[in-house]
């Protein structure tokens, strides 16, 4: 007889550990198990994220920094360092759509756009 156990997600020797990953359920229980479904948690995450969007109102090209107005009706102007920008974007022009994350800046404790991207 063969002593592997099958389910859904495969089959396991009897003393084989169940894969599990810790995930969040819709009751926002946290620390509630997701036995390795969907198979990538990280990339499904990545993909049901919905960014902030915006307008960059300046940038200032020799000191590489500059501001984006949030979209929305709570726009505000948002700092942001050429460090943050991602893709191909080395600078930013005004009027430039873009998506961004909004943190806090360590050393103002002032809002920030992060990892900015072109849209």
């Amino acid at each position: 007889m063969d002593e592997r156990l099958s389910n859904s997600f495969g089959s396991l020797q009897p003393d084989e550990a169940v894969p599990m990953s810790v995930g969040t359920p819709p009751d926002g229980r946290a620390g509630w198990p997701n036995f390795g479904h969907p198979a990538n948690l990280e990339e499904r995450a990545e993909r049901d994220v919905v960014m902030p969007t915006g307008t960059c109102t300046g940038w200032n090209e020799p000191k590489g920094f500059g501001f984006v107005r949030l979209d929305g009706p709570r726009s505000a102007d948002l700092f942001v360092h050429r460090t943050n920008l991602r893709g191909s974007a080395l600078w930013l022009e005004q009027g430039q759509r873009v998506e961004f994350e909004v943190g806090l800046d360590n050393r103002t404790g002032k809002q920030q756009a992060l990892n900015v991207r072109l849209i």
